[in-house]
């Protein structure tokens, strides 16, 4: 099978590039986000899924009738932006392990009782590593607000029997909602 090979992340420069050639020729390429495609490498990719196939999209494309040369395309549309959204969508995935699946040192911790307990100094400096990886999934505002969420969440972890006594007790617990004893008045303490 033939390869569709998609391009990105593109730069601002190449996408430019790219929306301009699309102006000039709509059935040139697809693009979504930073990511884009050319409609012939699609084509071709779908042409090499087999036979059936390539026998359809044949008789599509080569009909006398505007109905069938829209179907072709519109195939070949679909299938183009399902891979942009799915290679798109495979790109805003941030990993919480490296490449071997361990959690290092060097990744911030994630745990609730891990982010309450965590030395502010030991903190930052994490958050330090990890900005530029941030970056690329959230806005800089996003980012800057970490730190006091953070000390918000260890102060309501410092001063609130319960939500302290819950989180020692879910020490493996990922997700703040399973703590439902106390998310409301967690919620309440990180709005203030």
């Amino acid at each position: 099978m033939e390869r569709c090979y998609i391009k990105g992340p593109m730069t601002d420069e190449e996408s430019i590039s790219f929306f301009a050639a699309v102006t000039n020729d709509p059935l040139h390429g697809f693009h979504m986000n930073n990511y884009c495609v050319l409609r012939q490498e699609v084509a071709n990719s779908i042409d090499e899924v087999g036979g059936f196939v390539q026998i359809t999209m044949d008789e599509l494309r080569s009909s006398s009738t505007d109905a069938d040369k829209e179907a072709h395309d519109y195939i070949i549309s679909t299938i183009a932006n399902f891979l942009l959204q799915l290679v798109s969508g495979i790109s805003n995935v941030c990993a919480e392990r490296d490449n071997r699946n361990n959690s290092g040192d060097q990744l911030p911790p994630v745990l609730p009782l891990d982010l309450c307990v965590v030395l502010s100094r030991d903190f930052v400096s994490c958050l330090g590593d990890q900005r530029i990886r941030l970056r690329h999934n959230f806005s800089e505002e996003e980012v800057g607000n970490i730190d006091e969420q953070v000390r918000k969440l260890r102060l309501a972890f410092n001063e609130q029997g319960e939500f302290h006594k819950c989180c020692m007790m879910s020490k493996h617990l990922v997700l703040f909602n399973r703590l439902k004893s106390v998310g409301v008045h967690l919620e309440v303490s990180l709005n203030n």
